[in-house]
């Protein structure tokens, strides 16, 4: 459903698709009631049927929105509007973590510090309440132009006193980023987003993950089984004391861990203070307790003289050694002088010994490559190729052309309406085109079922804006024209073209023949530009004008919610009751910023 362009839930004036997910489409838009601009995440189309991810989808907002914290985005409003389950949310002007990442990695770690110490006092809020985020990345971060850092997206938060979540038999998470208890499918708390904040650290301060596979499940093996390349061993300019809290934050047992989030905060604000101080020190529990493997203590032997005990290097010496010391008891001890020509002699051995060890090695390393060079994926632990680009062909033509193939398989895990695709156009796969895997590769695919194809209702007698509503519901475009009648009353439909009951399909215009009550005048069409929406309509309404379709578009002359253009030129001769249509301001378009935002040195205390 495309919904840009158009009023959702009867308040927000829907601007630009700004982000999607697993589980919801991410829209901006604005609040017509009190003049701002908002997030609204709206649940996908395909889980409108599924409970228990509608019942997940509301537990964000009821987890969320008992928060307030400057370091959290803040949520509006929650409700359900035709079917559609939405959370309206802080908009939050400025680039994800993730985005930063990519731009500016690896990060100054004064910079990394500052950013997380932020991220720090935002979940501390939120463990302080019993909501544990349990999906800490650098996606649901997002940095400012002012350098204030928001945490977002509690869509598998949960109260700390619950049991731990999932869907089915798959534990919610990102798997890069979870802690080894989200992978064993275990109890969870503060520590689990203390982990996954290590993992974001690290990502920053390296520009790499600790933990890379193309299988999920190896990752999570990682988490549990692997230790991670310190930070300062990727990054050599990454201090010791940052590079030890980091290791601190990841570590699997979460007796070692840090146990809350202050205790984070605290030992970043020392090393933001004097990183040449080790805040962590390896201060280890106590493992008195803990049930060790001893060695069998051996029983004190007496002797009658002190001279009887052995002494170390002949107590450990063989006895045919023992022997030999024996036999040469007497001896002269004193060595045999060393010729010239004897040292030349051993210098050449160990010179040939030395050769010999190179030349071998050598041919080691010649040999595996030409090997690696004939048979590569002798190596790689089966065949590798690249994933073939489907998006864009027909499903038909893709299915044909992998039949029987051991190699490639397709699923098609969705078909639907598309008014820009063609039928049986594919739209989406996973994963990309260009990614090596190894074989067999199994691509899932989405596929267009085209336009929706269907009987045009009649609209006749119907208020306009209800007519418009039905049709553009059915992503029909409407062009509203207005006739004089002194029959019909204002507003009402007169008929439409094409008529009620003809076959149409989404993307298809109807025009709607609306009555304007009597005859209308000729008047002459004012100027708008510069004029706010509510001042536009109150300009056209006194001109008995009507104000129709408003668009959003960037502008760095006129300030936002400023008009920019109208549909019928300022001075025109235009009829009494028409439409006119106008383009908004959002303002300057903010550039993403290049450097990142300075750590923040507040007087916060998180208590």
């Amino acid at each position: 459903m495309n919904l840009v362009g158009k009023l959702f839930a009867e308040r927000y004036e829907i601007i630009a698709e700004i982000g999607n997910g697993g589980m919801a489409n991410v829209f901006k838009a604005k609040d017509t009631v009190l003049g701002r601009f908002v997030a609204i995440k709206i649940l996908r189309t395909e889980f409108l049927g599924d409970e228990e991810f509608t019942a997940r989808f509301t537990a964000e907002a009821q987890a969320a929105a008992g928060l307030g914290h400057q370091n959290l985005v803040a949520i509006h409003d929650v409700g359900v509007w035709l079917g559609h389950n939405y959370i309206v949310m802080e908009f939050v002007d400025g680039i994800t973590l993730k985005d930063f990442i990519k731009q500016n990695a690896p990060i100054k770690w004064q910079d990394a510090a500052g950013i997380a110490t932020q991220v720090l006092q935002g979940i501390a809020h939120a463990h302080k309440k019993g909501i544990i985020h349990r999906d800490i990345k650098p996606q649901n971060i997002m940095l400012t132009d002012n350098g204030i850092v928001k945490v977002m997206d509690f869509g598998i938060a949960r109260a700390a006193s619950n049991y731990t979540m999932k869907i089915g038999d798959t534990t919610i998470g990102s798997v890069h980023y979870f802690s080894p208890e989200q992978a064993r499918g275990r109890h969870t708390d503060e520590k689990s987003d203390i982990y996954s904040l290590g993992v974001v650290l690290y990502e920053m301060l390296t520009g790499t993950l600790p933990f890379e596979n193309e299988s999920p499940i190896s990752i999570a093996m990682m988490h549990l089984q692997k230790e991670p390349i310190s930070p300062k061993d990727v990054n050599i300019t990454v201090p010791l004391a940052i590079n030890d809290v980091v290791l601190k934050a990841m570590r699997k047992d979460t007796a070692d861990r840090y146990q809350s989030a202050k205790e984070l905060w605290q030992d970043l604000q020392k090393v933001l203070s004097n990183p040449d101080e080790n805040p962590v020190l390896d201060r280890p529990r106590d493992s008195s307790s803990d049930t060790r493997i001893m060695q069998a203590v051996k029983p004190i032997v007496k002797v009658k003289n002190e001279d009887e005990i052995l002494k170390p290097s002949d107590a450990y010496q063989p006895r045919r050694v023992r022997k030999d010391k024996e036999r040469n008891a007497g001896r002269s001890s004193v060595p045999a002088p060393t010729t010239e020509d004897d040292k030349y002699k051993e210098k050449s051995k160990k010179l040939n010994k030395i050769a010999l060890i190179s030349f071998l090695a050598m041919g080691g390393v010649i040999c595996f490559a030409v090997i690696f060079s004939l048979f590569p994926n002798m190596f790689l632990f089966g065949n590798r190729m690249p994933v073939p680009e489907v998006v864009g062909k027909q499903i038909e033509e893709v299915l044909e052309l992998f039949e029987g193939s051991k190699d490639i398989e397709i699923e098609i895990i969705e078909e639907r309406y598309i008014v820009e695709k063609l039928a049986g156009e594919i739209f989406e796969q996973s994963p990309n085109h260009g990614t090596e895997m190894k074989t067999p590769i199994k691509i899932k695919v989405r596929v267009s079922l085209g336009p929706e194809e269907f009987t045009l209702p009649n609209l006749k007698d119907m208020d306009e804006r209800d007519a418009r509503k039905m049709l553009e519901e059915k992503e029909l475009k409407v062009r509203t024209v207005y006739e004089s009648n002194l029959t019909i009353a204002q507003g009402i439909v007169i008929k439409t073209k094409p008529e009620g009951g003809t076959p149409v399909k989404g993307g298809d215009e109807i025009e709607i023949i609306v009555s304007a009550g009597s005859e209308g005048k000729e008047i002459s069409m004012p100027n708008l530009i510069g004029m706010t929406r509510d001042k536009a309509k109150e300009t056209l309404e006194a001109k008995n004008l009507i104000l129709g379709r408003t668009t959003w578009q960037d502008s760095a002359e006129y300030d936002e919610d400023v008009v920019i253009s109208q549909s019928v030129a300022s001075g025109s001769t235009v009829k009494e009751f028409s439409t006119i249509d106008i383009v908004r301001s959002t303002g300057k378009a903010p550039s993403p910023p290049t450097q990142a935002p300075p750590p923040t040195q507040r007087p916060v205390v998180i208590e």
